[in-house]
Formats: structure tokens, sequence, C-alpha cells
């Protein structure tokens, strides 16, 4: 489900649409990267304090390491928008007052993405039904709601249903982890 906006933005946009998008997500998906480590890192530990019945430690970890998530990213954030003019000129797009709009709000959706950085490595350890209910449930949502978000409001509207869609997702799964860890 990781590509279904630029099939959803072809159909319903344009492929110049596509394009468009996929290098505002392609810009702000080093924040993505750098965070996969952490997830990986912090599994066996998370596997132990659950085990252990440590939860609180589980807990100090996701706070940590989440607010170094979130000063990465607004940092990247900050740097990249303040090059964003010379990059789209390095690739011959011509820059327009919009982008800067696509880029915040694609910046921030990237943002609630990567605060559940824990999110998987969690779930296997407590639940792992709980990995697989979310992701059917955010590809129905893509196959549906993006779709009519794109039909309505075209490229900004793919992604603004993105954004609800991770600012959902972490609401769920902070509610999760709460369950779990209190």
């Amino acid at each position: 489900n990781q590509n279904i906006e630029s099939l959803v933005i072809g159909y319903f946009v344009s492929a110049q649409a596509v394009g468009l998008y996929q290098t505002f997500k392609k810009l702000v998906s080093p924040i993505a990267i750098a965070v996969q480590p952490l997830a990986m890192l912090a599994y066996p530990k998370m596997i132990r304090y659950f085990e252990e019945g440590t939860t609180s430690k589980i807990q100090h970890l996701v706070v940590n390491v989440t607010k170094f998530v979130l000063m990465f990213s607004i940092a990247f954030i900050l740097s990249i928008s303040l090059l964003l003019e010379p990059i789209l000129n390095i690739m011959e797009l011509e820059f327009e007052r919009s982008h800067l709009y696509y880029f915040f709000a694609m910046s921030l959706t990237m943002v609630f993405a990567a605060m559940q950085w824990w999110a998987r490595p969690f779930a296997n350890t407590v639940n792992p039904m709980y990995s697989v209910n979310i992701n059917l449930f955010s590809t129905i949502y893509q196959v549906l709601v993006l779709a009519t978000f794109a039909y309505i409001w075209g490229v900004l509207g793919v992604i603004w249903a993105l954004f609800i869609l991770q600012l959902s997702l972490v609401f769920v799964w902070f509610y999760l982890g709460k369950k779990y860890v209190s």
C-alpha cells in the first residue's frame, strides 16, 4: 500500500502531478530512512522489557527516541525548506509558492509517520495482529478516502488525506501503547 497514492494521483489528476508528488515525497523520505534503524535497535529491548514486566522502560524508551525523531525531523525539514527553491531549480522545475505549501504539508505527514517508529516492533511484541489490522485499515482508507480526496482536491487532497491517516494512526498506536504500558 506504499504507492497507492501515486496510482490515485495518476488516475484522477495527471502524470505531471505524480512527478511533482514523488519529488516532494522523496525530499522528505530521508526522515523515514533515518528512523528505520531506531526501530530495529529498540525491538530487542522492547521484548526484554515486556517479558520482564518493566513496561515503564518501554514507555521511557519510546518517549526518548520519539523526542530525538522530532528534533531530527524539524531540523531536516527546516534545512530542506531553505534549499527548496535551489533544489527544484536543479531539477529544472519552476518554483511556485504552492510548492512550499505542498512541501510543508508533506513534511508534516512524514513527521507523524516517523513518530510511529516504535509501532511495528511494539505490535510484534504484544500482538502482531495490530499491525495486520492497521495495514488493512490503511489500505482500505487509501483506496476509498484518498481516491475521493484526489478526485475533489487533486494532489493537495492526497497529501491531506495521508496527513489525516497518519494523524489517526498516531492516536491509535499511542492508545494501544498506553493500554500496555500504563
